[in-house]
């Protein structure tokens, strides 16, 4: 039976401290297989079969309320207390910081459809290494004091992460179930945007405070990820 994949492709680079989003979108059509006769009928079906399995079955943990974050009891933050925020952030997103990461969407495309069982086990390991890291980041970003004046772009941010993490281990079942994983890359790049989104209201609150990173502090960070 042929294995395929039809698929959107987003490249985006976020750097969290200079108040800019740069999103480039590049749609790609991809048809993968073993087999050599593809037709488009077996493209839309899969879309289609995707696309209902998304609406209609697959569900992701209840998100956070700001009732759950640790949210600050100081009225109004100092400058000291924003940067050092700041830094806690840079600090739970290190694991994404790194030029070379692999890209959950290409490995999802190559779980699903390689022919090459080293390629499939590799791309399923990295996979599964993605959703943990999402996971970790999710768990240290609920155990930062957050300011109140960014409570909401906060909790955008983890309850964002957090539906990547599910996303992306689902993503890592591809060969025993591919619909699910591709229903869940379609939510992995809408969540990802959103995540984004709130990395970049975070540089515009700290822009507009005046507030400030050095390299030693590591209070730049930029986000690579092909989604």
């Amino acid at each position: 039976m042929a294995m395929f994949v039809v698929w959107y492709f987003f490249f985006v680079k976020e750097d969290i401290t200079n108040g800019q989003a740069r999103y480039v979108s590049d749609p790609l059509i991809t048809a993968s297989s073993t087999s050599s006769e593809i037709t488009q009928e077996e493209i839309a079906a899969i879309q289609t079969g995707a696309e209902e399995y998304r609406k209609n079955v697959l569900t992701l943990t209840p998100e956070n309320s700001v009732n759950d974050l640790y949210i600050s009891d100081t009225p109004e933050s100092t400058p000291e207390m924003l940067h050092d925020y700041g830094v806690e952030i840079v600090a739970s997103l290190a694991p994404f910081t790194n030029p070379a990461r692999t890209n959950d969407v290409e490995n999802m495309t190559i779980a699903l459809s390689s022919s090459s069982t080293k390629a499939v086990t590799k791309a399923i390991a990295e996979l599964t290494a993605s959703a943990k890291a999402y996971t970790t980041a999710y768990n240290s970003l609920m155990n930062i004091a957050v300011p109140v004046e960014v409570q909401t772009i906060h909790l955008d941010l983890v309850n964002s992460i957090n539906a990547i993490a599910e996303l992306t281990a689902n993503m890592s079942q591809a060969p025993t179930n591919p619909v699910k994983a591709a229903a869940s890359g379609a939510t992995y790049a809408t969540e990802s945007t959103r995540m984004n989104s709130a990395i970049h209201e975070l540089n515009t609150f700290f822009d507009t405070r005046g507030i400030t990173f050095t390299q030693e502090e590591k209070g730049k960070i930029t986000l690579y990820e092909a989604q």
